[in-house]
């Protein structure tokens, strides 16, 4: 275990034990075989905060790095934070009905700071209960690592908000000390090296191994591994650590496991679906579409703003929540970076970037930098491909600019006129992912931002004419 995990949550009780295993808190559950299954913080930034000195939030809310699906929690519930000048961790109670309560090692009731502020780097062996002991709760002991808080909380504030902690566990460009794993099995393989499914102290991870790599593909995984640095987002593969650029002879990237599949492997496994062999297949748009706005929104939020460009059924990854049925027990991830780039950044769009089938109208012409409109484009043929059988089974052959537009008309007809914002063909007339949320979602899984988010532009027709006219 890496000193820069600061402490474990520790299940006491039935409710604690199905949030440590509930599938959206995969990224954080560990499994010690003195304790059972943990809890790690410390690993990252709060998805759902600003502030670099909180560095978790727990709640119902979709982005709290511990999701809490119980009655008793609320939307946002609670928080870990360090306090820099003095070196010490507490938790914030940001409950309505102050139902956050911690104890000493010895069950004595601590008294918060004003602002509901419960000190507990002081204490031994603390408890922390989430609820209410009457009518529901759970119970977590919590159980700190031999971590130089000090050095940490320094660490941690050098970073500055620009550059968001993508791993404690794993640092995130390591040069000695070789992680040591055990590989359970291989995921996938191919020219570019082989993609394995390990354990990492108790943690499932994926890592690819790339043997031998080529100059260009060095600088390739460079820029991959930098770009994910920045991003930490419940619905993107979360970078953890990646190593082997000094000697060069074998590139290990550590990222999180997503065990489901892929959408193209979800719906096209045992052949083309069509809506109607999906349950629930209008539902499954909407659980589909939000959870990827909410990605793309993240990234466009950056500074500068990350571009995917190759948004694909292959490319968008899942899990399956346990004892959960219907549309929602999907949790989508967006993975694959290897071609992304930065907003308005020369020199990559003479690249190849993106699977032509859903590459954007203005991906075609070289002079125009990309952003993340490209992104919105190909998520709306990524639906167009699920409600298209056609297009499943066709889609190597969808290449020049027409038949990609003449795709988009097909999907609007078959069902997603009202997602065709996202498809118009001038980048500028198009509906970006916080536009889409805010439309379609009420805002839900939008990324907090101080800039408004201004209405749609309005247009009566498919802007379908020349585009480079």
């Amino acid at each position: 275990m890496s000193h820069r995990t600061l402490l474990s949550l520790l299940p006491r009780n039935e409710n604690a034990v199905r949030i440590a295993e509930q599938t959206e808190n995969s990224h954080l559950a560990r499994k010690s075989s003195e304790h059972g299954i943990l809890l790690d913080i410390g690993d990252y930034q709060s998805r759902q905060s600003h502030r670099k000195q909180i560095i978790a939030t727990l709640g119902r809310i979709e982005d709290a790095d511990i999701f809490v699906d119980l009655s008793f929690v609320a939307h946002k519930h609670c928080f870990f934070c360090i306090n820099y000048e003095k070196s010490e961790i507490f938790i914030g109670d940001v409950s309505p009905e102050h139902s956050t309560i911690v104890y000493t090692e010895d069950r004595v009731k601590i008294t918060p700071f004003p602002g509901r502020h419960f000190v507990i780097s002081d204490q031994r062996r603390p408890s922390l209960v989430i609820g209410n002991l009457s009518s529901g709760c759970a119970i977590f002991d919590i159980l700190w690592h031999p971590s130089p808080l000090k050095e940490i909380a320094t660490w941690i504030k050098d970073r500055g908000d620009g550059s968001p902690l993508c791993g404690f566990l794993l640092s995130p460009e390591r040069t000695t000390s070789p992680t040591t794993y055990k590989e359970l099995e291989t995921l996938g393989s191919g020219a570019l090296g082989s993609v394995k499914k390990v354990d990492v102290n108790g943690r499932p991870m994926a890592v690819r191994i790339v043997k031998l790599p080529s100059e260009h593909d060095l600088k390739a995984m460079r820029r991959e591994v930098g770009l994910m640095r920045r991003i930490s987002h419940r619905h993107i593969v979360q970078l953890f650590s990646s190593e082997g650029w000094e000697h060069k002879l074998e590139i290990k990237i550590f990222m999180q496991l997503k065990s489901g599949g892929s959408l193209h492997s979800l719906m096209y496994g045992n052949g083309p679906q069509s809506p109607a062999e999906v349950p629930n297949y209008q539902d499954f748009l909407e659980v589909f579409l939000q959870q990827n706005l909410s990605a793309l929104d993240h990234l466009a939020t950056r500074d500068p703003p990350i571009i995917h460009r190759d948004l694909r059924p292959e490319n968008i990854l899942f899990d399956i929540k346990p004892n959960v049925k219907g549309p929602n027990k999907f949790i989508f991830c967006l993975a694959n970076f290897s071609v992304a780039c930065e907003e308005g950044e020369t020199g990559r769009t003479e690249e190849f970037g993106g699977s032509m089938p859903f590459k954007a109208p203005e991906a075609e012409e070289r002079e125009i930098k990309p952003t993340p409109k490209m992104d919105i484009w190909s998520l709306f043929l990524v639906m167009t491909w699920i409600v298209d059988v056609d297009f499943q089974k066709n889609a190597m052959d969808v290449g020049f600019l027409g038949e990609r537009i003449n795709q988009m008309h097909r999907g609007i007809n078959l069902g997603l006129k009202e997602y065709w914002p996202m498809a118009r063909i001038f980048p500028w007339n198009r509906a970006s992912a916080a536009q889409m949320l805010a439309r379609k979602f009420k805002g839900e899984g939008a990324t907090p931002t101080l800039k408004a988010v201004g209405p749609i532009r309005d247009t009566d027709k498919y802007d379908d004419g020349d585009f480079f006219g």
